[in-house]
């Protein structure tokens, strides 16, 4: 297993998370397609998440140079598409992970930037696929955790860091805790 298979496996299993939070919660991703001058209707949104999870599964089944390239193009759009909305409606949810979202931020367009760049390495030398991976039953078994989790870290990197960010940012300076 390389060492760029967890994270090319993480930024696709990122997709596919909000991929399936378009389709259950799709209001604030219409809201901001709709604020990007884009179909801002639910069946868009619902059809953008379709989209997103058959991608991620296309990329996590068989890890691939064409797959890879798409999934860099993606979170270049999403790149694009936060700074646009940073632009047209400060301060309004991004819809990336449905009701979950979190206002488009400099910080929000690092994190696409960075999914894009491991998706470009992905495609430059393609992580090995599951046959390679499933050697060693044990490595698997942490590997498959350690993304898990690393996909819910990312998702709270999006979602919840910035408000923390924000919230510590405005605590009151002065005086100790008593």
């Amino acid at each position: 297993m390389t060492a760029l298979w967890p994270a090319y496996m993480t930024v696709a299993g990122v997709l596919g998370l909000g991929g399936f939070a378009k389709l259950r919660a799709p209001a604030t991703a219409a809201g901001t397609l709709g604020a990007l001058g884009l179909p801002g209707r639910s069946m868009a949104v619902r059809a953008l998440g379709a989209c997103e999870l058959a991608l991620a599964g296309a990329c996590v089944a068989a890890p691939r140079t064409l797959p890879a390239l798409v999934l860099a193009a993606a979170y270049l759009a999403f790149a694009g598409a936060v700074l646009r909305l940073r632009s047209a409606r400060p301060g309004d949810g991004c819809g990336c992970f449905g009701d979950e979202s979190a206002p488009a931020s400099l910080w929000h367009f690092g994190l696409n930037l960075a999914a894009a760049a491991v998706a470009l390495a992905a495609a430059a030398s393609p992580p090995p696929g599951w046959p390679v991976v499933a050697q060693h039953p044990a490595r698997l078994a942490l590997a498959v955790a350690g993304v898990a989790t690393a996909i819910a870290l990312a998702k709270l990197a999006f979602t919840a860091f910035p408000a923390a960010w924000r919230a510590y940012g405005a605590a009151p300076s002065g005086g100790a805790a008593r």
